[in-house]
Parts: structure tokens; C-alpha cells; sequence
């Protein structure tokens, strides 16, 4: 475990953690000081463990891989979305991962965000890191998988151009991954 105070730059505490391994990234407890007009998270906490073997599910870019999705109904109306992604070599460019609940052609829930949690962007990525990138999506009625499905994608940051999903041989196939 790497504990880390997340108020400033963390590529040294990012350096440090070196493949293969399995990277989960979790926020912790907020705090507030008297004269803080909102709470801060206190730390973030790197869980870096063995590996798991995961076949790929989606290709995106022929550069990042989505090894493992999980979805799980939690309390509230709401799901969680439990992913695991990995590269094939370093990354350049910062992405978002989205996910979106979808009913026929409309989004009706969504999460966007860095992956791990806001504090492992893809910049940090390297070949032999599998990260854990979890989701929540509020939902205002009670998820249906007969009538409703969750794609799952990456875009660019800075200019929002959604990064292409890839077939084996390297053919765009399209731009999100439906969870079955």
C-alpha cells in the first residue's frame, strides 16, 4: 500500500510503482478544516498487487486494452461499474473513460471520469499495470437488461474525439464496448 497526500503532484509517487502489477486506486475519507469553504479528500491509497490474467475484451487504439468489466447493483438505485484496463506501451495523451447507461439512443446515466479515480491518468500508464477503474452511475429506475445496456469507451481529454475500438487485426470497429 502507497498512501499518498493528493494536493499535489503525485508523477513521483506514480514512478514508483513499477509492473507488472495490479494497481487499484482508492480515495479516501474527505476532510474539512474550519476555514475550507468545501471537504478535500485526506489521502489517496495505491493497492498494488499480483496481477491477474484477463483475456482482452476491447482493443482501443491497438495501444490500451479493456482486460475485465463487472457490474454490480448497489444500494440506492444505482450501479457500480468495475473495470480493469492496461497498455500495450506507454501513453501520451490524457483520457477519460466513460460509461454510459443506455436506453435504445438516449443516455439515462453516466459516469466520465480519469481513470482511478481522478488520480492515475493515462499518462502514468505503463505496459504490465493493470488498473482498476470503478464507476458509479445514478439511475432513477431500476436498471433493465432486457431494455437497457452500458457502453464503455475512452476519449481524449483535451479535444473529446472518442479513441477508436479496434478489431484483432487493427480494423476501427467503433467507439464504445457494450457490457454483456
Amino acid at each position: 500500500l502507497v498512501y499518498a497526500w493528493p494536493h499535489e503532484n503525485l508523477e513521483k509517487t506514480a514512478s514508483a510503482i513499477a509492473s507488472p502489477a495490479l494497481l487499484d486506486v482508492t480515495v479516501g475519507e474527505l476532510a474539512k478544516g474550519d476555514l475550507d469553504p468545501e471537504p478535500y479528500p485526506l489521502y489517496v491509497r495505491y493497492s498494488i498487487g499480483e496481477p491477474l490474467s484477463w483475456p482482452i475484451l476491447a482493443r482501443f487504439d491497438n495501444t490500451i486494452q479493456l482486460r475485465f468489466a463487472d457490474l454490480k447493483e448497489i444500494e440506492d438505485g444505482r450501479l457500480q461499474v468495475d473495470l480493469y484496463w492496461s497498455t500495450v506501451e506507454p501513453v501520451d495523451a490524457s483520457y477519460t473513460a466513460f460509461i454510459h447507461l443506455m436506453e435504445g439512443d438516449d443516455i439515462v446515466a453516466q459516469s466520465d471520469s480519469v481513470p482511478g479515480t481522478g488520480y492515475w491518468p493515462s499518462q502514468w500508464w505503463k505496459p504490465g499495470l493493470l488498473m482498476q477503474d470503478s464507476h458509479i452511475l445514478d439511475i432513477e429506475k431500476d436498471y433493465n437488461r432486457n431494455t437497457q445496456q452500458i457502453t464503455i469507451g475512452l476519449y481524449n481529454t483535451r479535444t473529446l474525439e472518442p479513441l477508436p475500438m479496434m478489431d484483432p487485426s487493427g480494423s476501427p470497429i467503433g467507439e464504445a464496448w457494450i457490457l454483456q
